[in-house]
């Protein structure tokens, strides 16, 4: 019933009712028992288990990702002729990505209809209407989708422990990196689930709960190279360059430092547009590897990349040495690394994203957004 409360939900002091004579305007909202959110979380992951759907989604994956893995180990052997530690560094970056891509897909479906979905289906008031805290009710809710996420994803451990038993990585990379990529993905679900207490449709929910896993997945990092003209300034660069070259080696012997004026992207003021994206946190998170395998490392990489671009344009380079001066590289892990703060921001996300789904299922109810039901 659209706009309009139920007799449990708007029950009062004083209503003294058999049964639930604790009136519920006076439960306390941020109540959390372990109990009580232990039931919330048991209720809805029955419900999710007797999908067959879902069985067979834990099937396909698994399948898939496990023969991805096979593939390339096999590729590997083909062209390369050997399967060293080289190949299981490449191996296990590549299937840590796809295993979080997949749970980035998954998360926000199964918790975008959380809320607005068993409103619509008249169960949400069933469960208001109990001595369970609205905190109870939420926290017990995302656990629930937080686990449905994780068991779906568990169909990628085989892929991992094969990348991990060829070597190149050592066990503290490996638990640092399922740990990030479990926080990412509790953070994507406990958005999906503020989603679906603050609109009443679930396709809405559903549609925003992907775009919002888009934006900060992939539209965050986009928008650095795309705001160059906005952060683009004209600066005087430094460079040291090579007059004379020997003919037998290519190498410089003889260099001259000259100034130049050049436009340069200053990336060093829109850095913390990465820290949104989950696979900037969860690369830049991981330990860094032996420099015998540096350079296989996707994720590393991949992280270098943010810290590169928090240190901003280099105004002083060295045209005589190939590749990186160490000058550079000091500067760049002097600054240390960018994924704390996005761990900040998703703790932001996930306290307001919980902070919407108790206040949505808070009773009595004052008022109703337009569309919203009880029952």
């Amino acid at each position: 019933m659209s706009g309009t409360t139920s007799p449990a939900a708007t029950a009062g002091p004083g209503d003294g009712r058999r049964g639930w004579d604790r009136p519920t305007g006076d439960l306390p909202t941020w109540r959390l028992s372990r109990d009580g959110v232990g039931t919330v979380a048991w209720l809805e992951l029955r419900r999710l288990m007797r999908a067959r759907r879902w069985v067979v989604a834990w099937a396909v994956w698994t399948t898939l990702v496990t023969g991805l893995s096979g593939l390339i180990v096999l590729a590997a052997t083909t062209l390369g002729g050997r399967v060293d530690e080289e190949v299981g560094t490449t191996l296990f970056g590549v299937v840590v990505l796809v295993v979080l891509s997949f749970g980035l897909l998954v998360a926000p479906g199964l918790a975008a209809t959380s809320v607005n979905g068993d409103s619509r289906d008249g169960t949400l008031a069933t469960l208001q209407a109990t001595l369970l805290s609205p905190a109870e009710l939420a926290v017990g809710r995302l656990l629930a989708a937080w686990c449905g996420t994780l068991a779906l994803v568990a169909g990628g451990l085989p892929s991992i422990g094969i990348a991990f038993a060829l070597g190149g990585t050592s066990l503290l990379r490996l638990l640092v990196i399922v740990l990030l990529v479990a926080v990412s993905l509790a953070v994507v679900t406990a958005t999906g689930l503020g989603l679906s207490a603050v609109l009443a449709r679930p396709v809405a929910s559903i549609v925003v709960a992907y775009v919002v896993t888009f934006c900060l997945a992939v539209v965050s990092p986009l928008l650095v190279p795309l705001s160059a003209s906005l952060v683009t300034t004209t600066e005087t660069v430094t460079v040291l360059e090579a007059t004379e070259f020997d003919p037998d080696t290519g190498r410089p012997l003889g260099c001259e430092e000259r100034q130049l004026t050049e436009e340069v992207m200053r990336t060093d003021w829109t850095w913390w547009l990465l820290v949104a994206s989950p696979y900037v946190v969860v690369a830049d998170a991981a330990p860094a590897q032996r420099p015998t395998v540096a350079d296989a490392d996707v994720l590393r990489g991949l992280g270098d990349v943010s810290r590169t671009a928090r240190l901003g344009p280099e105004l002083e380079r060295d045209w005589c040495t190939w590749g990186e001066s160490p000058e550079r590289a000091e500067e760049r892990e002097a600054l240390g690394p960018v994924w704390p703060y996005g761990v900040v921001f998703y703790l932001l996300l996930v306290a307001g994203s919980l902070y919407l789904v108790v206040r949505r299922l808070r009773t009595p109810v004052r008022r109703l957004g337009h569309g919203q039901r009880i029952a």
